[in-house]
């Protein structure tokens, strides 16, 4: 049987792939039915559009363990734009990406290969992009993957975050599917400038399903705020549980542990776009990384209950060994209760204590009215 088709199919596709399918697209191949069991053979099938091109060549036995198939997929010399996002438009130069079937339909083994020099999403950009994956053989009834990636992130922004993830990005992940069961990621391990982090437990991306353990170890994080990289001074650690059962539940976090030189601080609770439950008790080690004219420890319990965008804040610290401007702070106490509403802010402070051995006790309430007028 042959086939030759022809015409423009870009209309028809999401927007997101309609780069992919722009211009004049052909399909044309042979395919040998030879009848009986035997495997039909494609002795070529291609797809090719403006932007890519598709070769299909091979053996495809349904009732049997012989199959055997390879792809390819290319992008003409230069740079295409092949997906278009919500943040831009995604551009990849020279693509050349190769795979392969083998066995039964019904369990078949697979390998990908795959290259660029470039890919970029607005202002970011990765390249020398390598791609390697193969299925493996798991217990259960499952099938099975391994993907490795390796690139070089060279973002053009300039915010320190990104500039302190620039360099080398390797990532390892592995999978199990089939048997009745969904696509579930298995284990991450990535390793960037920064730092590394490793996943394990279950990701089911297409439900919106997980159920992991995390592990992230930074040394070189920097996010421009001097106050928030005080607190995150490096190395940071950060570990913990991190869940959701159903893609209507909340999020979870279960004994989240975070460790920097100056905080040590565990997380509990849940949260989503409706609501937040969520607790916390740790240390602020050593004011001097927030504020020079600081020093000693602070501890702290926290609460952040109600609302996800507007919600309420329960505080309490007390400080040890604390000086302020090289003055002794003593037997200092702070409580905040409020809600975190930018429209309409309300709460209660307080802070007591001794200062260089005289009083200290500080205490206001904000409330704003149904008219927006706030009062202190």
């Amino acid at each position: 049987i042959g086939v030759g088709l022809q015409g423009s199919v870009g209309q028809f596709m999401p927007t997101a792939l309609e780069p992919a399918f722009r211009g004049n697209a052909v399909l044309a191949g042979s395919v040998l039915l030879p009848g009986g069991d035997r495997p039909v053979a494609v002795e070529t099938l291609f797809l090719e559009t403006g932007a890519v091109k598709l070769d299909i060549s091979g053996t495809i036995d349904p009732a049997g363990d012989d199959t055997a198939l390879n792809a390819s997929v290319r992008t003409p010399s230069g740079v295409v734009e092949m997906l278009r996002l919500a943040s831009g438009p995604v551009n990849i130069a020279d693509l050349q990406l190769d795979g392969s079937l083998s066995g039964s339909l019904g369990n078949p083994q697979w390998t990908l290969s795959g290259r660029s020099p470039q890919i970029t999403l607005g202002s970011e950009s990765v390249t020398d992009i390598r791609l390697t994956g193969a299925s493996k053989a798991v217990e259960g009834g499952l099938s099975g993957f391994a993907l490795n990636l390796s690139t070089v992130l060279a973002s053009n922004r300039t915010a320190a975050w990104m500039a302190s993830l620039r360099g080398p990005v390797e990532a390892a992940l592995t999978g199990t599917y089939g048997a009745g069961q969904p696509l579930a990621i298995r284990s991450v391990d990535l390793s960037v400038a920064a730092g590394q982090v490793g996943i394990s437990g279950v990701i089911r991306p297409l439900d919106g399903i997980f159920d992991t353990e995390t592990d992230m170890r930074l040394s070189a994080l920097a996010t421009g705020n001097s106050a928030l990289d005080g607190l995150l001074s490096n190395p940071a650690n950060l570990s913990g549980r991190i869940a959701r059962a159903s893609r209507q539940a909340p999020i979870s976090l279960s004994g989240l542990q975070i460790s920097t030189p100056a905080l040590s601080a565990t997380l509990d609770g849940t949260f989503d776009d409706d609501g937040i439950d969520i607790r916390s008790d740790g240390r602020l080690l050593d004011l001097t990384r927030l504020a020079r004219n600081a020093g000693g420890e602070i501890s702290f319990q926290a609460a952040l209950t109600g609302q996800t965008d507007r919600p309420d804040l329960s505080l309490k610290a007390g400080g040890t060994n604390l000086t302020l401007s090289g003055k002794p702070f003593e037997n200092a106490t702070l409580a905040f209760d409020g809600r975190l509403d930018p429209a309409s802010p309300s709460g209660s402070f307080s802070l007591n204590g001794q200062y260089d051995r005289l009083p200290v006790d500080v205490g206001f309430s904000v409330q704003t009215q149904n008219d927006g007028t706030r009062t202190l």
